[in-house]
């Protein structure tokens, strides 16, 4: 029998790869080929190390034509007996090769996803829920027309290479306890969980634990700060991500585990206690009131996340492990009967290729056959060209059979938000401006003349603050890089420079001068008229940034003025009047403005006083524009906050602190 796997991952590892590794090596011990379809990377190469055959893919749907053009080198030399597909973009792909060969195609279920599973039952002979909850899950939610076809097929240890150590020494006092997990987001909620743990430990077993992470990904850099914080004086070791003898060893010398799915049966397998912490659940400590749940759930595949914990719960737990290495053993033992009856590496593997064999052959007599029409949607799809000719646009165009019987739509979406829509036309260019810094993705749909509808990813791409700003402001690369070692939030630049660029105001004050400065000119320069008036104390100041405006041909777009502070008579809030005089820049300083529609503050003024740059409002209150704004850049700081709510409450305005910059108070004139 010839097998053609198909697996997709975003992950370069996981417990989803060996699952697949573990299935193909078996498969091939027992005399039948296996092809796998998987990304380019080290999984592929360690399936290549085994003698297993492999096709590189993407995934891409634009590219399935040519992908499948190479499965059929390779069935046209051995003819391919059966498609094992794994979720989503291979499950789609490997219904396509099923139906382009007529042959039987099976899937498996990992998770409490669907995965179209409810729509397309009727085309798949087979389906393996990894547990008994995900096959209930999948029937339930799905509401499946033919639950007959869903088994319960586990996912196992090679039990061969995870085993108990025969001895076990370990006379230290530190109990040592490890986290076995991808550190991505789509694992958030074991990472979450996790730092309740090791901030209670911090607390209540303060130097007599160690804890150590195994596992990498995205979220590595932020786990290893959060848990420099939280950790006590409790070591934290990092090993990255291991595999074979390397990470069972880390199983064998822990004391106890905290992982999810397929990590928990290999750490039981080592006689080792684990806390199941999935992706979806919590089920906590393996042990007599736990393991039925444990079992049924894939070990926390299962659940809400937070809303189905049960506060607390982990750090029970952890108390239980800590009473004393008796009771982790007896745990241990508890654990490795569990993995022994329920989760046999060759029993499972001889199950699915009994699976396999019935499947073959029921496919063989069943009248029906299974074609792929020829102008199936996915096949005339032939190309996708994705172009950026700036930093602001991008642009798709679609290179398909009969394309003029095809509609075309889009979705922009920014963080996992959708800000732009274009729905169904004949046209397959889509070309489109980006409104700022973010990540980026653009979903492409297709449509048929028979309403057939496809949908994908088409573009995935991220614009970086500085990158944004660099091709925004046409500055000397000089003063850009100065903009991006600056204490300011870069958010705050852009923040400030797409107000501009979109209110237009006439005239704009400011109070401070920096790296703003240059940002205010540039935006004024852009939109083509507009004056800048910068109010400084400093003559040193003032000199050096007139250099900066010279050097940017700004010069014309801002007006520096410069004067002595001064006492200040008028109305003024400083309470502590007798210790420090009331001061602030003349009258004289602030002459010949009108038309203010932005006013930027961003100068302590070195306390001087109390409440120093509380004159500003009262003193331009006059000149204002109507829906003027001004901008307080520290308002974290107290002083500055306090100005701003007397500014708000004296002088009516609308009072908000920025949620995307930091410290930034904005307030709007009624």
């Amino acid at each position: 029998m010839h097998i053609l796997t198909t697996v997709f991952f975003n992950a370069p590892s996981g417990g989803l790869h060996e699952n697949v590794l573990a299935s193909s090596c078996f498969m091939l011990d027992k005399g039948h080929s296996i092809t796998v379809v998987c990304k380019k990377g080290v999984f592929a190469s360690r399936l290549k190390e085994h003698g297993i055959k492999v096709i590189e893919s993407d995934f891409f749907i634009p590219s399935f034509s040519e992908t499948l053009q190479l499965v059929k080198e390779i069935h046209d030399v051995e003819p391919i007996s059966l498609v094992h597909a794994h979720p989503f973009l291979s499950r789609q792909f490997g219904m396509l090769v099923a139906e382009f060969f007529d042959i039987p195609f099976v899937l498996t279920m990992h998770g409490r996803y669907l995965d179209s599973v409810p729509e397309i039952i009727n085309k798949i002979d087979a389906v393996f829920a990894v547990s008994e909850g995900i096959r209930q899950h999948i029937i339930k939610e799905g509401d499946i027309s033919s639950p007959q076809k869903i088994h319960v097929i586990p996912n196992t240890p090679d039990d061969s290479l995870f085993k108990p150590l025969n001895i076990r020494e370990n006379e230290s006092q530190v109990v040592t306890i490890s986290l076995v997990t991808r550190l991505d987001d789509d694992k958030s909620f074991i990472i979450d969980i996790f730092y309740q743990a090791v901030k209670y430990a911090s607390e209540k077993y303060d130097g007599i634990i160690n804890w150590k992470i195994v596992g990498a990904g995205t979220l590595e850099n932020d786990v290893k700060n959060h848990l420099s914080v939280i950790s006590g004086h409790n070591k934290v070791d990092f090993l990255g991500w291991l595999e074979g003898e390397a990470l069972r060893d880390a199983y064998q010398f822990s004391d106890a585990v905290i992982a999810p799915g397929r990590c928990v049966l290999e750490a039981l397998s080592c006689r080792v206690p684990a806390i199941a912490l999935g992706s979806k659940g919590y089920v906590g400590l393996v042990g007599p009131e736990t393991w039925q749940e444990a079992v049924f759930t894939n070990f926390g595949g299962l659940g809400d996340k937070a809303e189905s914990y049960k506060d607390g719960s982990i750090q029970n737990d952890l108390d239980i492990l800590m009473q004393s290495s008796e009771v982790r053993k007896k745990h241990g033992d508890f654990g490795l009967k569990i993995a022994k009856s329920f989760f046999n590496h060759r029993e499972a593997h001889l199950k699915l290729l009994d699976y396999y064999l019935l499947v073959q052959d029921s496919y063989a007599l069943r009248k029906e056959r299974r074609t792929l029409p020829s102008d199936t949607l996915e096949l005339r799809i032939k190309e996708l060209l994705v172009e950026r000719p700036t930093v602001d646009s991008v642009s798709l165009c679609f290179s398909c059979d009969s394309v003029n019987d095809l509609s075309f739509a889009w979705y922009l979406i920014c963080n996992d938000v959708v800000i732009n829509k274009e729905m169904y036309k004949k046209d397959p260019v889509y070309h489109i401006f980006i409104p700022g810094p973010g990540h980026y993705k653009i979903r492409c749909f297709v449509k048929d003349e028979k309403g057939n509808k496809i949908s994908f990813i088409g573009a995935n791409f991220n614009i970086d603050n500085a990158e944004w700003l660099r091709f925004n402001l046409n500055l000397n690369l000089k003063y850009v890089d100065w903009l991006n070692s600056s204490n300011n939030s870069m958010d705050y630049f852009i923040g400030l420079h797409s107000y501009i660029r979109s209110v237009k105001p006439i005239s704009i004050v400011e109070f401070g001068q920096g790296e703003s400065t240059l940002i205010i000119a540039e935006a004024l320069r852009q939109n083509g008229f507009g004056k800048l008036i910068s109010i400084q104390h400093s003559q040193c100041f003032v000199d050096e940034m007139l250099l900066a405006l010279a050097a940017e041909n700004l010069t014309a777009w801002v007006e520096l003025r410069v004067g002595e502070l001064k006492p200040f008579l008028i109305d003024h809030v400083n309470d502590k009047i007798d210790e420090k005089k009331s001061v602030f820049y003349s009258k004289e300083l602030m002459s010949n403005l009108e038309s203010i529609g932005l006013i930027v503050v961003d100068d302590s003024l070195s306390s001087t006083c109390q409440f120093t740059l509380y004159p500003i409002l009262p003193m331009l209150l006059d000149y204002l524009a109507d829906q003027a704004q001004v901008w307080m850049v520290k308002a974290a700081r107290r002083e500055e906050k306090n100005i701003c709510e007397f500014w708000s409450e004296f002088y009516e305005f609308d009072l908000e602190y920025s949620t995307a910059v930091k410290g930034l108070g904005i307030l709007r004139s009624r």
